[in-house]
């Protein structure tokens, strides 16, 4: 039987070595997901689109999808329309549980431009503003929501206390702004004048570094880079209520950002130098139930390919985000994790400690029941003693027979069972001692040899008298009850 058993056990262990084998060395199948990344003709379409080229090589084939703006790109996920989106983060949106975040990427800094003769004025964006027409694009779009909660901040409104007008909002999105900006270049004159008049006096947008549509403003003449000097001000102000969340921008994921000197290209490098600015992360996001093989790839085309070399991704332990960690890419982080560490210590030391006083206390419990439960060797011994004095007729005893006979088979009796119950208790540990067993055994067997004798001799006296009345041993007599 024991032989049948370990046969099965080894066909089970073959066949299940057999499937792990071909299991390795199957190729991976390709997988096909739907990657949303905002407008076609901005930085971050690119960036998707060179991640998708890299996922290919990992089996992954990503189509990237053109989206209108961020609130379009988080609802085609939550939808199912798309599996993966490059959003921003500190964005609003409600209904975003399902929502699950795997990386972080580049800062996108938000770059205010402002004609020319503002620039030189070197007036502050508030002042700038005032009686211009200000675009920051489409509604719902991140460029609009950051730039509106940055004005409520300095307090610039479209009317002021009087009802006049501060400043006028204008509506264009990227493509007009870079088709204008692109026609009025290869204008001149008052062609050219009339088509500069038609875009904005200020610009804000926001944009993965170079900005393309940043660089075609540039290279009209008219603009420059306007550097935001509130930007701490307005990061330090991040305790909003609980109650607004959802409702506009969460300040707290929004960072200090700059753009370098000499980003951008004109008739002098553009920045002269650092310019100051607030921006907001670009987050890789997907939707909570995508397969953890699908994110398992794309973690490693995010972290260990080129992709990484050139734009340095963050884990999502490593930055704050609105969005909950995909369990897939936090067991990513975690696979190469010792499997002794610290906290482990830690916890081992806890477990030690309740189990030390656990252990105490049962060790306790158990060895005063063992005391309790044990018999002391007194016990037997004032049996032992109670018979002699019995055999003696020292003591009486109603329940003893009164003829000698029965009598001393009735003592015999006593100390057999005594025997036997020290036997029985030494077996069962509730007599300790080898040497302790011994004596009392030998006690026991003088008791029981003592009472042979002497009821042998009261035996032979009985036989005696009845022949020879004068005939009277010195036996001490039982007694009558």
């Amino acid at each position: 039987m024991h032989a049948y058993a370990l046969l099965l056990v080894a066909c089970c262990c073959l066949a299940w070595g057999l499937y792990a084998s071909l299991a390795a060395l199957r190729p991976d199948s390709n997988i096909q997901i739907k990657f949303a990344a905002g407008e076609a003709l901005t930085r971050r379409f690119e960036i998707a689109c060179y991640l998708a080229e890299e996922a290919r090589s990992l089996g992954v084939d990503a189509e990237v999808v053109e989206t209108k703006s961020f609130q379009d790109s988080i609802q085609q996920v939550i939808d199912g329309k798309v599996d993966m989106a490059l959003v921003s983060s500190g964005l609003p949106f409600e209904n975003s549980n399902d929502i699950r975040v795997l990386a972080g990427l580049n800062v996108e800094p938000l770059h205010i431009l402002v004609r020319q003769e503002f620039a030189d004025s070197g007036l502050p964006l508030v002042d700038a503003l005032k009686g211009k027409r200000f675009c920051s694009g489409e509604v719902g779009t991140c460029e609009q929501l950051l730039v509106a909660d940055l004005l409520d901040f300095l307090r610039a409104t479209p009317t002021d206390g009087l009802g006049r007008s501060y400043y006028t909002s204008v509506t264009m999105n990227n493509k007009e702004l870079i088709q204008r900006a692109e026609q009025a270049q290869h204008l001149t004159g008052e062609s050219r004048q009339e088509k500069l008049r038609e875009l904005p006096d200020l610009i804000g947008v926001v944009a993965s570094l170079p900005s393309r549509i940043t660089q075609t403003l540039l290279d009209t003449n008219e603009y420059r880079l306007l550097p935001l000097t509130y930007a701490n001000a307005y990061l330090m102000d991040n305790l909003q209520s609980a109650s607004l969340k959802g409702k506009g921008i969460e300040r707290l994921y929004i960072e200090k950002a700059a753009i370098p000197a000499a980003t951008y290209f004109g008739k002098f490098p553009i920045p002269i130098a650092d310019c100051q600015s607030i921006g907001m992360r670009t987050l890789v996001v997907s939707r909570a139930d995508l397969p953890p093989a699908v994110v398992s790839r794309m973690m490693q085309c995010l972290f260990e390919g080129d992709f990484s070399r050139r734009i340095p991704p963050r884990g999502p332990h490593e930055m704050l985000s609105p969005y909950a960690p995909h369990a897939a890419s936090v067991a990513y982080f975690e696979r190469n994790k010792p499997l002794i560490t610290g906290k482990l210590f830690d916890l081992a030391g806890k477990a030690l400690s309740i189990f030390g006083a656990f252990s105490a206390g049962v060790l306790t419990l158990y060895g005063f029941l063992r005391r309790h439960r044990a018999r002391r060797p007194q016990e037997y011994l004032e049996e032992i003693r109670y018979v002699d004095l019995l055999a003696s007729g020292q003591r009486q005893d109603s329940e003893a027979p009164s003829t000698p006979k029965e009598f001393a088979s009735y003592l015999d009796n006593r100390l057999l069972k005594l025997k036997e119950q020290l036997i029985h208790d030494y077996c069962n540990k509730r007599v300790q001692g080898e040497m302790v067993l011994m004596s009392i055994l030998s006690m026991l067997a003088d008791s029981r040899s003592q009472l042979r004798r002497s009821f042998g001799q009261l035996s032979d006296y009985q036989s005696s008298v009845m022949e020879s009345p004068d005939r009277a041993p010195n036996i001490p007599r039982r007694r009558a009850a």
